[in-house]
């Protein structure tokens, strides 16, 4: 063990040491300290910032693309209806044929031309169904026959199916979607894609059973 005297030389040798630090150094180096972490949060928000605006864009880019592809499409679905008439009435004659040919199905009412109502309405084990046929020789279903499709269930109690020969644009086959999951609870929407009348039986089992 040390001397007293000692001791209290070296007690006062580390007091004169501490008065000669100043006063503001552990704050800097506390501050030093903080730099670095200052740093890395800035770098987080710029990454997340610029992360988000470059997600936006392609939000923006998607719903343009969808809407230049409904556009092109309805300029396609135009030219084809001069060619593709009678090519939908023999389509929903097969349809028609499909019906009648199912047991237990009977077919109340067909839609005549220039009518507002549904193509065909049919019943089956004490259901309404309502059909709406659409045939497209190279076009895809478009928007406007989507929300034609709704807005004729206005008034009707049933089930609705919507048969089809081509596939729908993505922004028609989104609305059907929306629509289907506002109004389905009380007026169930199917969309049923068939190329020909046998087709269209075997996915009428499926539908029926």
């Amino acid at each position: 063990m040390l001397p007293l005297e000692k001791r209290k030389q070296l007690i006062a040798e580390s007091q004169l040491i501490r008065k000669t630090i100043p006063p503001n150094l552990n704050k800097a180096e506390e501050k030093k300290s903080s730099v670095p972490l200052l740093g890395w949060l800035s770098v987080i928000f710029t990454l997340t910032a610029t992360g988000g605006a470059v997600y936006g864009y392609y939000l923006r880019y998607l719903k343009e693309k969808e809407t230049q592809e409904e556009i092109n499409n309805q300029v396609s679905q135009v030219e084809a209806e001069f060619t593709g008439y009678r090519g939908g009435i023999a389509f929903e004659s097969e349809i028609v044929k499909a019906l009648q040919n199912y047991p237990g199905v009977e077919v109340r009412r067909l839609g005549e031309p220039m009518d507002w109502g549904f193509d065909i309405e049919f019943t089956y084990n004490q259901r309404t169904l309502y059909i709406e046929v659409k045939y497209l020789t190279s076009s895809k279903v478009d928007l406007s026959s989507i929300q034609k499709f709704f807005h004729k269930q206005k008034g009707r109690q049933g089930e609705f199916w919507f048969v089809h020969n081509n596939e729908l644009t993505k922004m028609s086959q989104h609305r059907f979607e929306e629509l289907n999951q506002l109004f389905g609870s009380s007026r169930p929407c199917k969309l049923i894609q068939a190329s020909s009348a046998a087709e269209f039986t075997e996915k009428l089992k499926e539908f029926l059973s």
